[in-house]
């Protein structure tokens, strides 16, 4: 694997229950590139989400993120590293603006990445056709829909 990705993912394998659902999946995402999960209903994709973010453990492979590896890490390390699961079905906080849920995951950053964070929160938001004062309740579907892709 590229030592200069970002997030690495080598020969992972998830279980559900006694169910192997993610079975050798490896791909890298270098700094700054955007990458998308597509595939069939029941492919794996949510768990695989689910064990990246720590909510399922790593049956067998390895993750690394940033050059550590996560691969045994609590879910509240992962966070604290810059990983974050997103609950799926649109629960926002509708009493914030879809930049404060943005921002929400990014709470434990440091100051010096916090910067970085916020252009990035701005730019999503934008890309996303809604304006980032507006309540996600109040925006078009494709807001609330977009915050995940966008904080990730």
């Amino acid at each position: 694997m590229d030592s200069t990705a970002k997030l690495e993912v080598e020969a992972l394998a998830v279980r559900r229950g006694p169910l192997r659902v993610v079975d050798g999946v490896s791909f890298e995402v270098p700094v700054g590139q955007v990458v998308g999960i597509v595939g069939l209903n029941g492919a794996g994709k949510s768990s695989l989400l689910a064990c990246l973010g720590g909510e399922l453990p790593v049956d067998a492979g390895r993750l690394m993120f940033r050059g550590e590896d996560l691969t045994r890490a609590p879910s509240w390390e992962r966070c604290r590293r810059g990983i974050a699961l997103i609950p799926e079905r649109r629960r926002l906080f509708g009493a914030l603006s879809v930049l404060d849920n943005l921002l929400l995951g990014g709470h434990l950053r440091t100051k010096a990445s916090a910067g970085p964070a916020w252009t990035a929160c701005l730019r999503s938001s934008r890309c996303c056709g809604t304006s980032s004062t507006r309540k996600p309740g109040n925006s078009p579907a494709v807001s609330s829909r977009c915050l995940p892709s966008a904080e990730a």
